[in-house]
């Protein structure tokens, strides 16, 4: 998933079980992500970013619901955090790219 959620955005790729890709949970803070538009990389950011490891976010997101009567359900797609801060959404191709087995997510933004 690409998350440019302080914009208001997003968008994911395919989707795989963590359990496939990581050995353990330590290796979800050094996911690395490299962000591109026009095929220009403007910037590049790491899972650590979000709470030391997007895992800390989503415990902490699942106990806040809990707490509030509205737990989140199994298959329920969440956000957990965002690796670094995002451009202002332009004209064009996008793109941003995951190691550790993640793949790619790509859009293209066109102007009304």
């Amino acid at each position: 998933m690409s998350d440019a959620a302080v914009g208001g955005y997003v968008v994911y790729g395919q989707e795989v079980d963590a359990d496939q890709l990581f050995n353990n949970v330590d290796e979800l803070a050094d996911v690395k992500c490299e962000l591109f538009h026009n095929g220009e990389k403007l910037k590049d950011g790491v899972s650590s970013e979000v709470l030391g490891n997007p895992l800390n976010s989503l415990h902490w997101l699942a106990e806040k619901l809990e707490q509030q009567g509205t737990p989140l359900k199994a298959g329920q797609r969440v956000s957990s955090g965002t690796f670094l801060l995002p451009e202002s959404l332009g004209d064009g191709n996008w793109k941003a790219t995951f190691n550790k087995g993640l793949g790619a997510v790509f859009f293209d933004v066109v102007a009304d």
